[in-house]
């Protein structure tokens, strides 16, 4: 229910979704007012959103284009077997400009789970801001293969149970998402501030 008024959530189409997997897809949004209110809307112009995540009214404000085509998402994560300490990231290019970066830590983990953790991150972003065509990159093998190859999941089942409902909800909703492999620690720019960005968010954990 909107916090401004009594409106039950019509939209958008992944409330019950974010129930489902455990994880709020709307964690991170600014703060929004809808227009059901008629109050101003304080929006960050790169997040680029047109309605309101509380109650799905739409946001009368030209401003806020959605993001639609040419996004890149690289991936990655790390993982620190000393301290036992992992980090994820996610780094967002349109046109060859980085235009957002996402990172964190998690502690008791694998180098595999934030490898995972980072592609499903980069499908929570095409949720919340709406991108409709995305190629998702990730240097782990283990990661594409399960994900576009049918290789066996012998490990981290539930994560991937949660990465199939977000997968499939966001295929069902004409979206078009593709999930490449490429090279780490090469000469890929963008590869390489994710691995910088997931070593950081490794180290956030004290």
């Amino acid at each position: 229910m909107c916090k401004y008024c009594d409106n039950i959530p019509t939209y958008p189409k992944f409330n019950k979704l974010s129930e489902d997997i455990g994880i709020s897809i709307y964690e991170g949004y600014p703060s929004i007012i809808c227009e059901c209110v008629n109050l101003l809307v304080h929006v960050t112009k790169s997040v680029n959103i047109n309605y309101c995540p509380i109650c799905g009214k739409k946001i009368a404000n030209s401003e806020l284009d959605e993001i639609s085509t040419g996004i890149k998402i690289f991936t990655d994560g790390a993982y620190r077997p000393s301290v036992n300490q992992g980090g994820w990231s996610i780094v967002i290019v349109k046109d060859g400009n980085i235009i957002d970066t996402q990172y964190d830590g998690k502690l008791n983990t694998t180098n595999n789970v934030m490898e995972l953790t980072g592609v499903m991150k980069a499908l929570i972003y095409i949720i919340k801001h709406k991108v409709k065509e995305c190629i998702i990159y990730t240097d782990s093998q283990y990661v594409w293969g399960c994900a576009t190859q049918n290789w066996k999941r012998k490990q981290n089942q539930d994560l991937w149970n949660k990465f199939d409902k977000i997968y499939n909800t966001l295929k069902d909703n004409k979206y078009n998402i593709d999930i490449k492999w490429c090279k780490g620690h090469a000469d890929n720019q963008f590869n390489n501030e994710a691995d910088k960005l997931a070593v950081r968010g490794s180290k956030l954990i004290l």
